[in-house]
């Protein structure tokens, strides 16, 4: 019974706190990329970390969503937003390479 219950409210939390998490941490790389003067190097560093993270995410979502025979469509939000991260960092590598070759 309720054993039961806070089992599956504590499942359907797991990608709650992942999606605010991210949320959390993509606000805070606009604020460091948007307000701290000459400290590109550092947003670009902290995109990286979050890349990295984001990318433990998508492993771990793949064995919690995929793998689940019921599927959970909260998942879906925090492996959105691991991919838009990821898909952020590989346009900053691209555009960077690009512009040093010019």
């Amino acid at each position: 019974g309720l054993a039961l219950k806070f089992n599956l409210m504590s499942k359907a939390l797991i990608p709650v706190i992942i999606t605010v998490t991210q949320i959390a941490s993509l606000i805070h790389l606009w604020y460091v990329y948007t307000y701290m003067e000459g400290h590109v190097p550092v947003a670009f560093m902290y995109l990286n970390l979050l890349a990295l993270i984001n990318g433990i995410i998508l492993i771990f979502s793949y064995f919690s969503y995929s793998k689940n025979g019921k599927k959970q469509k909260l998942w879906l939000l925090p492996i959105g937003l691991a991919g838009v991260t990821i898909i952020m960092l590989i346009t900053c590598y691209l555009v960077a390479g690009i512009n040093k070759y010019q």
